[in-house]
């Protein structure tokens, strides 16, 4: 058996030790004390033998001297064996007489220690001599007895004192001790409102009142850390954003109730348990999920990742996802903890946000082309009109005249299409009925259309909608021309549906994000060739068109989408390539009806009597020519300036001098609306006509506040103007004074 000091070091006890410490001191004091009295014997027995040897050599040569002196070898020899015999100390005798005769001579060489010698003599006269030889046999065994009983002595000792310390020990040690083990399982078991009670040991004492001591500490860290459990447990469950954990490979360790909603599942454990396959169950482009990783390998913390996720139902989810990489005991990643947050919605809006900038960017510029083009257009539709006036009777000449004004309304209907996309455009909003605006539409429609291509109409709404009818009519033509573009050379149809419905809270099948209430459903479908969906997520921005070049300005559904989100309504499209396409619009209907409206009253046209002054404001010296021209014709006196601050000047020289302000709404400078704030600190009764390329810029409250009478959209006919100087100055009192 091999012996393995490891075994017994792990079976040491406190007492076991104590014990073995004492019985080997015992041991060791009994081993000092035994040679001490070894040492002390022996030099005691020396001694008792040399005292002894000299008393009975003594003895003995006075027994002999006779028998010497009267040469009695006999009793010489009697003697001697006498003292052999009977004394346990002499191991040997020796007897000679004078002459040198050897009368007895018994001695072992090896057993005697001492030898004494005894000459005799008589009148000093040598008789003889006699020699005793000694050994320490019987002190010998004497000693080994007494050895032999204190040894039996001093083992029945430590054995009484080994049973004695046992007793002890267990009495006032291992029973504490025991205790002390107990009370500490039990607190290793959670038992931490039990404090151990304090033996009478001052040394235990102190231990079990530092195992109290610990074991408050770890009663107070399980308290905090609980809390803070409890408080990490809230913030992980109520989490808005999903928190995540998940292997190399691909599988969730561990997900929070935010990270299944997300995704689509009842919850955390039915993530984990039905994904398995990250990469590719969750993941629209599986390489993304390597790039993540990849960068978590070179020790990154990767924050705003974004990518494209797969909801459960199949549909597609944006992600901004911050995760960071835990590496295992070799260094290598071991798994992924993160979170990610839903922002399909931003992502949404970001899109709408880009769209609304790209429509504001088309309406600064629209506003910038239609200011200068409607002044271009001012001067055309004026000198038109003063042209057709002077033609007199000559028809071919106003024929010509007559082409020429076409031409320049069509091209201010381009102008307010280009307005119309920017929403900068003018419009009269009036309650109208759908129905025959649409009915209208499609009668213009029908005779611009081949014959090939059949126009189904559905006509069944009877609502009234609150709107301008010529931009409806532009949305339904748009429409239509679109879905027969869209058939092509071909033959096919387009139908038209107008129907009224009614969403509800719980509606959801109209495809269009819709507050409850009454609408008119406006559809156009066509049997065309259909789009795809990178060009259905296309066709409302403006500029943007599928067709050949030539054939399209990209305005035409990007107007649509703007006359439409301008009356709150919404505009959606199915479609297919090879399977046509169906748009619906939805317009919130009106619960007045048409021709409510009020009437305005209009009052008779009349001319100046040539007293009545026009101050007249405008940048374009071609526009002030025109209208001076005009004006008076009309019998008015009209004095021109080129900027707002020149004409302040002028009318603070004499604020009672003139009877209408014509000013042009921008200009270098002061505009127009701040002359007219100037004007009516000046005179508050004083009537003004704001003229501008895009009126939407001027509503009733902003000309209340300013104090302008009316407002006239370029290009303006003469004879709207003409009537609106003559309604200003007929409504106004002639206060105006001729100058001197």
């Amino acid at each position: 058996m091999q012996f393995r000091p490891s075994s017994l070091l792990k079976k040491r006890t406190v007492a076991r030790d104590m014990v073995l410490g004492l019985t080997l001191t015992v041991l060791l004091v009994v081993a000092l004390l035994g040679v001490s009295y070894l040492v002390i014997s022996n030099r005691a027995l020396s001694r008792d033998l040399r005292t002894r040897a000299d008393r009975l050599i003594g003895e003995v040569a006075s027994v002999l001297y006779f028998p010497l002196l009267n040469l009695d070898n006999q009793t010489i020899r009697h003697i001697a064996g006498v003292y052999l015999e009977s004394n346990d100390y002499i191991s040997g005798i020796t007897v000679r007489t004078d002459f040198g005769e050897t009368v007895i001579d018994k001695k072992d060489e090896s057993d005697w220690l001492l030898s004494r010698t005894r000459v005799l003599k008589k009148n000093d006269r040598e008789i003889g001599t006699v020699s005793l030889y000694f050994n320490d046999g019987k002190l010998l065994g004497a000693r080994r007895n007494t050895i032999r009983t204190a040894l039996v002595l001093t083992l029945v000792i430590i054995g009484i004192m080994v049973i004695c310390i046992n007793l002890f020990l267990h009495y006032w040690l291992n029973r504490p001790f025991e205790q002390l083990i107990m009370g500490i399982r039990r607190i290793a078991s959670g038992d931490y409102d039990n404090p151990l009670p304090a033996p009478p040991q001052t040394e235990l004492a102190a231990i079990t009142h530092e195992v109290n001591i610990m074991a408050r500490q770890i009663a107070t860290k399980n308290e905090e850390l609980a809390k803070s459990e409890k408080k990490y447990r809230s913030i992980f469950n109520g989490a808005q954003e999903g928190i995540f954990q998940s292997t190399v490979g691909g599988r969730f360790l561990t997900a929070n109730p935010a990270m299944a909603r997300i995704f689509g599942y009842d919850s955390p454990q039915e993530l984990i348990r039905r994904c398995t396959d990250i990469p590719h169950q969750l993941y629209v482009d599986p390489m993304q999920r390597q790039e993540l990783i990849n960068r978590l390998r070179k020790g990154e913390a990767v924050t705003r990742f974004t990518t494209r996720f797969r909801h459960r139902d199949g549909h597609t989810l944006w992600v901004s996802l911050n995760a960071r990489g835990i590496p295992g005991p070799d260094g290598d990643l071991q798994y992924i903890e993160g979170m990610l947050e839903d922002i399909s919605e931003q992502k949404k809006m970001e899109e709408e946000l880009r769209q609304a900038q790209k429509m504001e960017a088309i309406g600064t510029l629209a506003g910038g082309i239609a200011h200068d083009f409607n002044n271009i257009l001012f001067a055309i539709f004026g000198y038109l009109e003063l042209a057709q006036a002077q033609a007199g009777h000559n028809p071919q000449l106003t024929a010509s005249l007559a082409r020429a004004l076409e031409g320049a309304k069509r091209a201010r209907d381009l102008v307010r299409q280009i307005l119309t996309v920017s929403r900068k455009a003018a419009r009269e909003v009036r309650p109208v009925r759908a129905a025959d605006i649409v009915t209208e539409a499609l009668g213009l429609l029908r005779s611009s259309i081949p014959a090939t291509v059949a126009i189904r109409q559905e006509i069944e709404s009877t609502a009234t909608i609150l709107a301008d009818p010529t931009q409806i009519h532009q949305v339904v033509m748009n429409l239509c021309t679109n879905s027969y573009h869209a058939l092509g050379d071909s033959s096919g149809t387009v139908r038209v549906t107008l129907r009224d419905i009614v969403v509800g809270r719980d509606t959801g099948t109209t495809g269009a994000d819709l507050a409850p209430g009454r609408y008119v459903l406006l559809e156009v479908e066509d049997t065309g060739c259909g789009m795809d969906e990178e060009t259905m997520a296309k066709i409302f921005e403006p500029y943007f068109t599928s067709k050949q070049q030539g054939k399209g300005t990209g305005l035409g559904l990007a107007m649509v989408h703007g006359i439409v989100e301008s009356y709150q309504g919404r505009i959606t499209v199915q479609s297919r390539p090879g399977e046509g396409s169906l748009f619906r619009i939805f317009l919130p209907a009106a619960e007045i009806k048409a021709g409510e409206q009020p009437r305005q009253q209009v009052l008779p046209e009349r001319d100046g009597n040539g007293r009545e002054r026009i101050m007249l404001v405008d940048d374009e010296p071609m526009i002030r020519t025109l209208l001076q021209e005009y004006l008076s014709t009309c019998g008015y006196r009209v004095a021109t300036f080129a900027s707002g601050e020149a004409a302040l000047a002028a009318f603070a020289g004499a604020p009672d001098s003139w009877d209408l302000v014509i000013t042009d709404m921008t200009m270098p400078g002061m505009t127009g609306i701040e002359l007219a704030a100037e004007i009516m600190k000046l005179r508050a009764s004083q009537p003004v006509i704001l003229c501008t390329g895009y009126s939407a810029a001027m509503n009733r409250e902003q000309n209340e506040a300013t104090g302008i009478r009316a407002y006239l959209q370029k290009p303006v006919s003469m004879e709207d103007l003409s009537r609106c100087v003559s309604e200003l100055l007929q409504a106004e009192p002639h206060t105006a004074s001729a100058p001197a």
